[in-house]
């Protein structure tokens, strides 16, 4: 078989299940519909509850679990390519760790914001990961090309911080 016809046939049996799960995932919830009136409601035809319940709950759940499954997806590929290292992850590289630490600090020096910790924490989080993946490209960067053994120092860094982060955890309960 050649190449381009096994991408070709790959593309299809994936697309195809895609598609299936979506279909299946539409009937998927508390009130179950007929299969012919989801196909109404998609098409804009049926009654408004029917309507309601496809286009403004469950669809947009599919579509979104869709796109952010597409998202990692893609993220961990980028990932794997730019250390060129098929097993790198954010936990063996320290940026979980850096995500942590950044989200105890949050929580430690800023006790008043705590209160909109819906917003900080993730915000906190994410810059803690991205200084620590700052860090790590800067670190391993030299002589124009990336080190894999530089970024081999990502997970003592993922010690250092996961057991400092530890130990203020337990100190903190223990307050």
């Amino acid at each position: 078989m050649k190449r381009s016809c096994k991408k070709q046939l790959i593309f299809t049996v994936l697309f195809t299940f895609v598609f299936v799960s979506i279909i299946l995932s539409l009937n998927a919830g508390y009130s179950k519909l007929q299969f012919w009136k989801i196909i109404q409601s998609l098409f804009g035809v049926g009654n408004s509850e029917t309507y309601l319940i496809i286009h403004k709950l469950r669809l947009p759940r599919i579509l979104s679990g869709l796109l952010c499954g597409a998202g990692l997806g893609l993220s961990g590929c980028i990932f794997q390519s730019v250390t060129r290292n098929p097993l790198a992850d954010p936990g063996i590289l320290g940026i979980n760790a850096g995500a942590g630490i950044a989200v105890l600090i949050f929580m430690v020096f800023f006790p008043q914001l705590q209160v909109d910790s819906m917003i900080f924490m993730p915000l906190f989080a994410f810059v803690g990961g991205m200084l620590v993946a700052l860090f790590l490209y800067a670190f391993a960067f030299r002589n124009g090309r990336l080190s894999n053994t530089c970024f081999l120092l990502g997970k003592d860094w993922c010690c250092c911080w996961d057991s400092s982060s530890n130990v203020n955890y337990v100190h903190r309960i223990g307050k």
